[in-house]
């Protein structure tokens, strides 16, 4: 692996007529406008907002009048939308799955560590319950760093096919991006088939077994 190149400079402890000139200007612009805010609220109180929506107003105006319309630096109309979910893949439902019984997800997001079989057997047995194997999150929602971990320790139970739609938790979650989480996803004794849909081979996604475009 090569060596990281070093930074070998230094800062510049000197500034010279242009730089002074700059700092000066925008000292003024940036004082000016505040100075214009405090005004406008001292005579008009709260309603001085209404003078920032009618400023916004004219900004678009003048972008609309000059055709400048998708510019850089210019007005940018919002795009068209389709729902992602459906198409060529429907990976909003699985065939034949209408009717049964739906547990805890994996994350243990919105259910109660007390309600589980686990928590009940552990009772049962005259053992003490606590702690769980991971933590339970009864008050909390889209839990996604909790996913791949869980699939991982196979806790509260074993994923056998992970599928994945345009996400990127090695990148996005928190060191779930190090070697050695790495290695433990692409153990198939952990996870042994994991599936992504993506328009990309993306960081996490290169992973995977198979890609659907």
């Amino acid at each position: 692996m090569p060596d990281i190149p070093k930074f070998t400079g230094g800062l510049r402890r000197e500034a010279g007529r242009l730089g002074l000139l700059f700092a000066s200007v925008g000292g003024m612009i940036g004082s000016g406008w505040l100075f214009g805010a405090l005004n406008a609220a001292r005579i008009a109180g709260p309603a001085a907002l209404i003078s920032w929506v009618i400023g916004g107003v004219a900004v678009l105006l003048l972008n609309l009048l000059v055709g400048n319309m998708n510019w850089t630096g210019g007005l940018t109309a919002g795009g068209g939308g389709y729902n992602v979910k459906k198409g060529l893949y429907d990976i909003e439902s699985v065939p034949e799955a209408e009717g049964l019984v739906k547990g805890v997800i994996i994350n243990r997001e919105k259910f109660h560590y007390e309600d589980t079989s686990e928590y009940k057997a552990k009772l049962a047995a005259g053992k003490n319950p606590y702690p769980s194997k991971r933590p339970w999150f009864p008050l909390s929602s889209n839990m996604f760093t909790e996913t791949l971990p869980s699939a991982i320790q196979r806790y509260p139970y074993g994923v056998d096919i992970l599928m994945w739609h345009k996400a990127t938790p090695l990148y996005s979650v928190p060191s779930q991006g190090n070697p050695e989480f790495v290695a433990a996803v692409k153990n198939p004794k952990n996870i042994p088939l994991i599936i992504a849909t993506d328009i990309v081979v993306g960081d996490s996604s290169m992973y995977a077994d198979y890609i659907v475009p």
